[in-house]
């Protein structure tokens, strides 16, 4: 009985297997153009740097009161500016890691595509 229920199904399995090969060649596409914006310069505004000590301190606060209206100052320390300079440092190298991906992107993208022939030559 088992084997009679098996009989329909290899029949049909086996038809499923014979028939016509289908072959499908892949073909290369032309790539899309690679597009990045323009990117605008950064403007850097004026900085107006104080060095203050306490034997000049009260001088460049009746100063910058006068000037401003207000006599508040950021302050950094000697180490605080090290840290600060280092960090641009690092803002500047990675921008220029980026700026080199880009290119190296743009120089892949925008190279032309070689198309390698087929089987039938073409």
């Amino acid at each position: 009985m088992k084997k009679l229920l098996l009989l329909p199904f290899l029949i049909t399995l086996g038809a499923c297997a014979s028939g016509p090969k289908v072959y499908v060649a892949p073909e290369a596409m032309e790539r899309a153009k690679f597009i990045t914006p323009d990117i605008n310069p950064v403007d850097q505004l004026a900085l107006e740097w104080s060095i203050i000590n306490k034997d000049n301190a009260n001088q460049k606060l009746a100063a910058q009161e006068k000037k401003t209206g207000s006599s508040t100052f950021f302050a950094l320390t000697a180490q605080g500016y090290q840290n600060l300079s280092i960090n641009t440092s690092e803002l500047r190298r990675y921008i220029q890691q980026q700026k080199a991906t880009i290119e190296a992107l743009k120089k892949y993208y925008e190279a032309p595509v070689i198309k390698e022939p087929t089987k039938d030559g073409k």
